[in-house]
Parts: structure tokens; sequence; C-alpha cells
């Protein structure tokens, strides 16, 4: 079975986290990989293809795509993407992935409608260009989705098996994944938790405190060695203890802090 390894070529943009896992996009609130806009998108090297988890904004998916050549990956080995939420910055490149390469799209149930449908106002992104946070002109595509998950149902792709975890709080339909891999387990935690326990509250209507605290009282007993957030610093050892940081600050009926 052959694998998808990247060359590591000098001048290369992405970035190796472990044996399976590397960093292929990440935007403002990241290492200004690709463009601005961009969520962490992760690479999955599980054997004879790729999975993408989350997909960034769309706004410069050929950016990705070509320094995963510069890297020695075909983009047409990106069998699936995983999503781990709606927001644009994640699902945005989605639509791409899946009509130029074939990739299928995976997603929450909740999230997989409103990709489908295109629904703007369901993921909050008028709300967003409203307040700035988008360019007037952004808009985010319709995508087909293959396949939804609900909570604790798994996915085996290539020599990956992954698990989605139900982590509403962030937002409703927000899923995490859980992956095993040779280093230990690994969270694509998305939005729902952030190095040093931190989280990403916004005033947008299916954001929930309460979900966010059962949310990490679900985790907290996970026992993960990585946790690989949707932005920002990376936990890449004993990444239970961001979980467990924010779990502590819940359990006193505070938020934790907020990212942003």
């Amino acid at each position: 079975m052959r694998s998808v390894a990247p060359r590591h070529d000098k001048g290369t943009m992405t970035m190796r986290l472990t044996s399976r896992i590397y960093l292929v996009g990440s935007g403002w609130y990241g290492f200004g990989l690709t463009n601005d806009y961009d969520c962490h998108v992760y690479l999955v090297d599980c054997g004879s293809s790729a999975v993408l988890v989350d997909s960034g904004a769309g706004l410069e998916v050929d950016r990705i795509a070509e320094e995963l050549q510069r890297d020695g990956f075909a983009p047409d080995q990106i069998s699936h993407v995983l999503l781990t939420h709606g927001h644009a910055d994640h699902s945005g490149g989605a639509a791409h992935f899946q009509s130029r390469y074939g990739s299928a799209v995976i997603a929450s149930p909740r999230a997989g409608q409103f990709l489908r449908t295109g629904d703007e106002e369901a993921i909050a992104l008028t709300l967003a260009r409203n307040a700035g946070i988008y360019p007037p002109d952004y808009h985010w595509s319709a995508c087909p989705v293959e396949r939804t998950l609900e909570d604790q149902e798994t996915i085996t792709i290539g020599e990956c098996r992954f698990t989605a975890i139900n982590t509403p709080g962030h937002c409703s339909g927000h899923i995490s994944f859980l992956l095993p891999t040779e280093e230990g387990d690994v969270l694509f935690a998305g939005d729902a938790v952030f190095h040093n326990g931190q989280v990403l509250v916004q005033a947008i209507p299916d954001c929930s405190i309460w979900e966010y605290r059962q949310t990490m009282r679900r985790l907290r007993d996970l026992r993960i060695t990585t946790l690989l957030p949707g932005h920002l610093a990376l936990g890449l050892r004993n990444g239970q203890a961001h979980i467990a940081a924010a779990a502590r600050a819940f359990a006193t009926l505070l938020p934790p802090r907020n990212i942003l």
C-alpha cells in the first residue's frame, strides 16, 4: 500500500506534526501558511489515501493544493474531507475538494444539512459579514455530503479509524474526531477547545455556554495525547491537560478564557 507521505523539500509550507499528520493550511489565527481566513487544515496520511480535517475558507484553495504538490502529495489522493462544523472558515473549501478531486465530504447531520442547502444564515455567515468578520463579497458554496456521522459513529479510511464525538457549544452540529495513532490518541477538536483550555464563545444564535460545559465533561476522560484545535497553538504532548483546564473552569460555572 503506497504511502502519501511527502518529501519535505526545502521551502515547502506544510508542517509535519506526527508520523501521520501534517498541518497544510492555517490563517491569521494560526501560522499564516495559507489564506488569512483559513482555520487549521490538517492532512492525515491513511496509507494509500489521505484525509483532510476541515478545509479552510475556500478563498485560496488552490494554494493549499499547490503546497501539497510541492511536498509530494497528490491532491487527488485526498479521498475524504472531514468537517468539524459548518462555519465558513472550516467548511468553505469543501465544495472545491469535492468537485475538483472527488473527495467525499463527511459532517454531522446538522452541518451536513447546512452544507447541502448552502444555508448561510444557519452558519451565522450573514451575521459575520455584517460584523466585518468576512469581506462583503464572500460567499459560501453548497456542497454534496456523502455521509453524516452520529455521536460515537466511526469511519475507517485506509489505515485510520476516526470516531465522531458530539461537541456542541461553540455551535450546533459541532463534532470532533478521535484518531488512535502510533504515538497515542489524537483529537481533532475544531473550535470545541483550544490550547490552555480556552474556548470560542460568540454572540451567535447556536452558541451555548451550557452545552460547552457539557462537552468538556464528556471530553475530560478521553486521555488523549495530542490536541489539534482549529486555531492558535497545538497541544502535541499531554493534550488532555488542555481539556482538563477547560473542564475545571466550567465546573466553577464560569466559562474559560475566550480566544478572541
